[in-house]
């Protein structure tokens, strides 16, 4: 986002774990507002960007006018690095229709969970110096400093004793190894490689992926990325890792493109670059064949006629051969697409993503896609979720769905959701330990920081979960070989022993 602060920001967020981000969107009479903000060990917040956007009218209100309403806020998130809803821990609506149902409904599906709330009534104004007005002129009050300071100081002292109030429920973490790996507030995936020892770990904020030796638990290496990150594939047997970037963060008109970073993972090197696309989503490798699989996104444009659907962008999955560091072909997905993990027995990819059509209009879920012929072979439809994250054991035919405050497992051989573990906070990267068949899924509810345990088979909650503090859990990964596990907390890496 080019924007600097926040105009008609309401004091009144719920406390949020450390590294949270909020998204703020206020109707306000001079502008429509879209921020982000996120949330400091402190419990504050503090604003990352912000944008003024032209004010929205009456007939904007309505189910037609709000589709480019809400796809413009899509826009501006984008630019700030949210790609998908599971990034935002909340999202605020404040000013004359944030009551407005109609508004409600529209701006659900940007987050995650769907927490969707109203701000006070009366919203408190923040500006800062140089905030860029509609019309892109600088605000020229000489109270902005001022007023500033005090509206910040009211959403510290609020947030804080609101977290401090309750706080006392979180359980205590046992102390397990720790060893620093990024930026607190970065989202974290990680691959293992259980042969030589090496854990790689995704840092989106940072742009860097960092290698650790789980033996010696030790950071060895540090990879530099020259975009913001989307997900990593490891193939240990050519000794790849493949990182795939976000890309123009949405923008029709940027130059800029997404981008796989091919490292050989015996010298922690970067040994060629492949465009994929304009926007990057996720990646995955299929061990069999070698190719490598990016689900990205085209932007269209805002559709405006009130009688054309408002689909504003198309997904596919680049397939990729890294020996001639080309992408072989595109397969056209749908609407939208996020992770992908593939079968290599079946040669089947599932890829998290929604589809339009006449009839049923539009599905979220799962596509499911044949890579013998490159086809789309079908669906699992998941109702009333945005983009999923996903993870699957295969041996036991079952796919980990996360979003929307909810488990959801699917069964790959009649391709239905067949259990629903209703979870509020469940997000972040799975790991699934396939020896076991459990499934470990963060949980950053109300009282306390946890990663869950799935029992795949059983199809329900295990009966502990592993205490992870104070600190917000982004996700684990499991070595399949030692089924240790890895659970990322706000910028760090905590070695968890297999259990007994």
């Amino acid at each position: 986002m080019t924007g600097i602060g926040v105009s008609g920001l309401a004091v009144g967020i719920d406390p949020a774990p450390e590294g949270s981000r909020i998204a703020v969107i206020d109707f306000g009479s001079a502008a429509l507002t879209v921020a982000l903000l996120t949330v400091s060990a402190d419990g504050s917040t503090r604003v990352i960007d912000s944008r003024d956007l032209p004010p929205v009218s009456a007939a904007d209100l309505t189910e037609s006018g709000l589709p480019p309403v809400v796809s413009a806020a899509v826009d501006v998130l984008r630019g700030a690095g949210i790609t998908s809803p599971d990034d935002i821990h909340s999202l605020y609506l404040s000013g004359f229709a944030a009551h407005n149902p109609l508004v409600q409904k529209a701006f659900r599906p940007l987050c995650a969970g769907q927490r969707v709330k109203q701000s006070v009534p009366q919203p408190v104004p923040v500006a800062t110096a140089g905030r860029m007005s509609p019309a892109g002129r600088p605000s020229s009050s000489s109270n902005l400093p001022l007023i500033t300071f005090a509206v910040l100081v009211v959403i510290v002292v609020v947030v804080g004793v609101v977290v401090a109030m309750g706080g006392g429920d979180r359980r205590a973490a046992p102390d397990y190894p720790t060893v620093p790996i990024g930026r607190e507030a970065g989202s974290k995936q990680g691959v293992v490689d259980s042969a030589a020892g090496r854990l790689y770990v995704a840092d989106d904020m940072a742009k860097s992926v960092a290698v650790v030796d789980t033996a010696n638990r030790t950071v060895v290496s540090r990879i530099s990325f020259q975009d913001e990150i989307v997900g990593i594939a490891l193939d240990p047997e050519s000794h790849r890792l493949y990182v795939a970037s976000l890309g123009d963060h949405g923008h029709a008109h940027s130059e800029i493109r997404a981008v796989l970073w091919v490292v050989d993972t015996t010298t922690n090197g970067v040994v060629a670059t492949i465009e994929t696309g304009q926007v990057g989503r996720g990646v995955a490798v299929d061990p069999g064949t070698h190719l490598v699989y990016v689900t990205n996104e085209r932007f269209l444009g805002y559709q405006l006629d009130p009688k054309t659907v408002n689909v504003n962008a198309a997904a596919g999955l680049s397939v990729i051969d890294p020996q001639s560091a080309a992408v072989v072909t595109s397969i056209e997905l749908g609407t939208s697409a996020g992770e992908v993990v593939i079968d290599p027995a079946t040669r089947v990819a599932y890829v998290a993503g929604s589809r339009y059509d006449q009839v049923r209009g539009s599905s979220n879920g799962v596509i499911v896609v044949d890579l013998a012929s490159n086809q789309v072979a079908g669906q699992i439809t998941v109702p009333d979720a945005g983009l999923l994250q996903i993870a699957a054991d295969f041996t036991a035919n079952t796919l980990v769905l996360v979003g929307s405050d909810a488990i959801r497992l699917a069964d790959t051989a009649t391709r239905t959701v067949d259990a629903t573990l209703r979870v509020v906070g469940a997000s972040g990267s799975i790991g699934v330990d396939p020896v076991r068949h459990v499934a470990y899924v963060a949980d950053n509810g109300r009282d306390g920081y946890r990663l869950l345990t799935v029992e795949l088979a059983e199809r329900r909650l295990g009966d502990a979960s592993i205490e992870m503090g104070m600190k917000l859990l982004v996700g684990s990964a499991v070595d399949p070989r030692s089924r240790a596990i890895y659970a990322f907390v706000a910028g760090t890496v905590r070695f968890v022993p297999p259990p007994q």
